[in-house]
């Protein structure tokens, strides 16, 4: 069973102009009320990334700012390329990934998936309508945050498309292949359907037989 999860860092700079790296506590907060003890860093050599992936159960591409596709600046060059070789490396050993917001962004950057500037997607509140169910989606809907100023609004054919919103933004997504669940919204930020969302992300990490031990724990 999963134990641990490593959260990639936001990147920023500093008033010197120095890259610093940072996770918000609330993404802390949310997985280690999941169960999962959970670590952060930002290292650039591959056998650092390697150490990472083994010694973690499963991995977050959080959200916060842009990938470099959108905006072309060397701070966003510089975590798209650890955050690649950390989902590289993740894969390899067939471990599962979270993406959010940002992170969805990353996962599909290099495919034909499309990525569009969107209104209205920011500090709002939507319903997530689920288009496709499998194991770990079983609900029809999902009430959701939103934060984001750019969309998913076509994936790749690798990619499952499980819940959009009603401007047609892909909100939910999996992989058909790999342990990828895709996320545009905010798990650790407040929601309506926190328990329902919870559920998803608990099945995905825990597996169904898993998930039910260790609903039955808590309860």
């Amino acid at each position: 069973m999963i134990k641990s999860i490593f959260i990639s860092p936001s990147l920023s700079k500093n008033k010197f102009g120095e890259i610093v790296f940072s996770t918000r506590v609330n993404y802390f907060e949310y997985f280690e009320k999941l169960g999962l003890y959970c670590t952060s860093s930002f290292v650039s050599k591959r056998k650092e990334i390697k150490k990472i992936a083994n010694n973690s159960g499963a991995l977050v591409l959080c959200g916060g700012g842009n990938i470099y596709k959108i905006e072309k600046k060397k701070i966003n060059f510089i975590r798209d390329k650890f955050e690649i070789s950390l989902m590289k490396e993740f894969i390899k050993k067939g471990k599962p990934i979270i993406a959010i917001c940002r992170g969805f962004q990353l996962v599909v950057s290099k495919t034909k998936s499309k990525i569009l500037k969107v209104k209205n997607h920011v500090k709002k509140k939507h319903v997530v309508n689920i288009v496709k169910k499998n194991k770990f989606i079983r609900d029809n809907s999902y009430n959701t945050n939103s934060f984001h100023d750019f969309a998913i609004k076509d994936l790749d054919k690798n990619f499952q498309i499980n819940g959009v919103t009603r401007d047609g933004s892909i909100e939910i997504a999996t992989h058909f292949k790999k342990k990828i669940l895709c996320l545009m919204f905010h798990p650790e930020r407040e929601n309506i359907s926190k328990s329902k969302i919870n559920e998803i992300i608990l099945r995905f990490l825990y597996g169904i037989n898993n998930f039910s031990s260790w609903s039955r724990k808590k309860n």
